[in-house]
């Protein structure tokens, strides 16, 4: 089979490179986002001085923890529909790279009517290689509606994280600042 034509092996070369710089860097700020709020959860849940359920800063501790805890566990929801939503994107990005190739492939010799496969090197013929050709566009397609919703749960999920981790630090800073106000005998 014939290489690909030179401006689409360089478009498809940047945007790979493209894409894996973008999906490293927020792969790297999932993973400090979250660690960080493990960490800070970890740090109270340590020092904070726990009391009886009231209306108290260490109730209101207490209620920081939990709304950080759930940060977290969204920030774990972020970093796992971000990795089903690579997945699918590089499902959906093979299909039709591979339509594109045989389609280039048809489109370039016209009245050739055997093509070698290309995994096995054993002759197929010219429906076979449209209908390979069909199928693959129409695998990219499904998956492009698929990946669609994807990218929104990672959207609402990181929305989540951030609102919850917002919540709890202002919660948990309002807590560790009333309790100097309060009189000696709480």
């Amino acid at each position: 089979m014939s290489e690909l034509p030179k401006g689409i092996e360089q478009e498809q070369q940047l945007i790979a490179k493209a894409y894996e710089r973008w999906q490293i860097s927020t792969e790297k700020f999932d993973y400090f986002v979250t660690g960080g709020t493990g960490a800070l959860c970890a740090f109270v849940a340590q020092t904070g001085h726990f009391t009886r359920l009231g209306w108290n800063p260490s109730t209101l501790e207490a209620i920081a923890l939990l709304i950080l805890i759930a940060s977290v566990v969204a920030g774990f929801m972020t970093i796992e529909r971000m990795n089903d939503g690579m997945y699918y994107n590089h499902l959906q990005l093979h299909h039709e790279t591979r339509a594109r190739y045989l389609r280039f492939e048809l489109d370039t010799h016209p009245d050739q009517q055997q093509f070698p496969d290309g995994v096995t090197g054993r002759p197929i013929d010219r429906a076979e290689l449209e209908k390979r050709a069909a199928d693959s566009a129409a695998s990219a397609r499904k998956l492009a509606l698929r990946e669609g919703p994807t990218w929104a749960a990672i959207m609402r999920s990181q929305n989540w994280r951030n609102w919850l981790l917002g919540a709890g630090f202002f919660t948990l800073i309002v807590a560790r600042l009333w309790a100097p106000y309060l009189p000696s005998s709480q």
